[in-house]
């Protein structure tokens, strides 16, 4: 390699992940955020955008195609000093001229509310702001109810369920709602859990398992169940069952306008640890 290069990979070598590893250390200690990339995340990468000058990396996307029809979910960095409009659109054309990314019509972008400089980038190229999250770790376990309440793992038959569930509370078509939960059921490392009480059904959670770390997400209350503490429980119940795994690194996301959701994970133990931002960035082939 020499001079300027940028290419897609669907897998990179140990010299690709050292060199990764050193820029995102850069990029943490100058944008003052919490960029963090694991090895074991890479199975869920579609594909990576490598950008090289003189055998350095300095800039690096994650593509991920999103369970949204032609969407796809975009995070990554680049070096501050190449940290321009004209290189953000080089990395992006190179990616999208990809087979892979040939029906795209929508890219999400996943960028740390620290990095404003690199929002104003994707801003440029005609991003808009679609909400803000916040990312909360687990500091301590705190005493809930969860008398009468029983979590199981769902398996594929119960697919309509949680299907039904999530449309209610997360407003989301049913055909999302089918492709995403075939997704996380089939995924080995995502655990869907079914909530019950006296054999009825209250709730739902799913949880993101990498090595000794793990990432809570889609919790949701059945409608007629709500604000009878149900919520607190489920959660604590999850978190129990991580802990019996010796998992003590638990997270999750919560969006920044949800106060109740926000209220519900500080009750279980939760403190906000940084924000990152969602961009919609519409693609116009025409313009590439």
């Amino acid at each position: 390699m020499n001079k300027r290069e940028i290419f897609v990979t669907a897998d990179l070598n140990k010299q690709q992940v050292a060199d990764l590893i050193k820029l995102e250390s850069t990029s943490n200690d100058l944008y003052d955020i919490d960029l963090k990339f694991h090895e074991a995340d890479f199975e869920s990468i579609s594909f990576h955008i490598c950008s090289y000058k003189d055998n350095k990396l300095i800039g690096y996307f994650a593509l991920t195609e999103n369970y949204i029809k032609d969407e796809f979910l975009l995070w990554g960095t680049v070096h501050p000093d190449f940290e321009n409009l004209d290189h953000i659109n080089e990395m992006l054309k190179v990616g999208l001229a990809s087979d892979s990314m040939k029906d795209t019509k929508t890219i999400k972008i996943l960028n740390n509310s620290s990095a404003r400089s690199m929002k104003t980038l994707y801003c440029d190229r005609g991003a808009t702001h679609q909400h803000t999250v916040y990312d909360m770790r687990y500091k301590g376990l705190v005493d809930i109810n969860t008398e009468n309440i029983d979590i199981r793992e769902a398996t594929i038959e119960d697919l309509d369920t949680v299907c039904k569930i999530g449309v209610e509370a997360f407003s989301t078509s049913e055909e999302d709602e089918v492709a995403y939960n075939t997704g996380n059921i089939n995924n080995d490392r995502i655990h869907t859990y079914i909530a019950s009480t006296n054999g009825c059904t209250i709730g739902i959670v799913s949880v993101m398992i990498t090595d000794e770390s793990s990432s809570i997400a889609d919790l949701a209350v059945v409608k007629e169940h709500r604000k009878k503490g149900y919520g607190r429980s489920i959660l604590s119940l999850t978190i129990s069952e991580l802990l019996k795994k010796n998992i003590k690194n638990i997270r999750l996301g919560v969006e920044t306008s949800n106060v109740n959701a926000l209220n519900i994970y500080k009750a279980a133990g939760f403190e906000t640890h940084h924000s990152t931002e969602w961009l919609l960035l519409e693609l116009k082939r025409k313009s590439l």
